[in-house]
């Protein structure tokens, strides 16, 4: 922006207008008014040049007697398409801290309540602030800072100190001793890179081994194969009503299991042949029924010990290593606790 002395006014009779408002179009860029600007000559000669994709701008032209030009206002909307900077910073969690701080709690708000909801909430509070305590924050610092999940430290010296040996080679380019050094370490750079790229795809694999779910994830996380899904708005486009399209998605949710079920051979479908076996299915069969078997300790130990340590927080945003850490009982986690610390299960 600013005072160009060419006049862009569509009354206007410059002849430099047209060559210079064709030679900012061809860059992408248009005008942002064409309004006078200068009120003794009736003259648009004070301009804002904007990129044509800036739709949503407003400009103001300001009435005034105190300066030969007219003053400019000029609104538009910023749109920040530029990536977001990964993240300088993470959480690192002392366990062994935890573990203790949780064996010194007082749990007695758990254990004499009355309400399961109260309990609950009382537990997992107690956690939180367990884990608050024991939780420090550490800056990631770009020397550290990795690209790729298979990116190591040591492989990040690697990268540059081939950097360096580059710019040197560049420099000094009839150094041939510089020049084959570079190529070499440069090969076992880039064997380096592949070798820790396969080593941390098989191990992506490794992990989904028994998840049939997420080893199709690491497939088409691998051969880059993630498309967008499509938003849950679209349900709503169904039928012109939306009222119509809630409905159909309702009762597509509703039916699901009973056309499920449908598609199960009933056992009363078996041969009768084995009529005793047909017998004894017919007269375990019974409809809309369930049934809560009592629990233990030791089968709620063992269910906690069967979490995979990846797995995704919850709600409460407790991730499973530290129910692990905090389970009954503590005997082999390195310390003495009293069982009346610990709330039954």
């Amino acid at each position: 922006m600013g005072d160009i002395n060419i006049n862009i006014a569509p009354d206007g009779d410059d002849a430099f207008a047209d060559e210079y408002l064709n030679l900012t179009a061809a860059h992408g860029l248009l005008p942002a008014f064409t309004l006078t600007t200068r009120q003794v000559s009736k003259t648009c000669i004070d301009h804002v040049i904007m990129k044509s994709c800036n739709k949503n701008t407003l400009s103001l032209i300001l009435d005034t007697f105190t300066t030969d030009h007219s003053p400019v206002l000029v609104h538009t909307e910023y749109l920040n398409k530029f990536k977001e900077q990964k993240q300088t910073e993470r959480a690192v969690l002392d366990y062994d801290s935890i573990t203790k701080d949780l064996a010194a709690s007082d749990f007695s708000s758990v254990l004499t309540s009355t309400n399961a909801n109260l309990a609950t909430d009382a537990l997992i509070n107690i956690i939180r602030e367990v884990i608050k305590r024991n939780t420090k924050i550490k800056k990631i610092t770009r020397k550290n800072r990795t690209i790729k999940p298979w990116v190591t430290v040591g492989a990040l010296r690697c990268l540059r100190h081939r950097d360096k040996l580059h710019l040197k080679s560049r420099n000094d380019p009839l150094n041939m001793i510089l020049k084959v050094s570079y190529c070499r370490y440069r090969n076992f750079c880039t064997n380096l890179l592949r070798k820790l790229k396969r080593d941390y795809e098989r191990q992506e694999f490794d992990m989904a081994r028994n998840n049939p779910k997420a080893t199709w994830n690491v497939i088409k996380k691998i051969a880059n194969l993630n498309t967008k899904s499509n938003s849950a708005t679209d349900l709503l486009k169904i039928h012109n009503d939306p009222n119509l399209s809630v409905n159909s998605v309702n009762n597509y949710f509703v039916n699901i299991g009973k056309n499920l079920a449908k598609k199960i051979n009933s056992p009363l479908a078996l041969s009768t042949d084995n009529s005793s076996i047909q017998c004894c299915l017919t007269s375990n069969l019974q409809g809309n029924s369930m049934v809560l078997l009592p629990t233990d300790n030791k089968e709620i130990e063992s269910v906690i010990m069967g979490l995979r340590n990846d797995c995704a927080t919850g709600w409460d945003h407790i991730s499973s290593k530290i129910i692990k850490c905090a389970s009954y009982p503590q005997e082999n986690r390195g310390f003495k606790a009293t069982p009346h610390h610990y709330p039954k299960l």
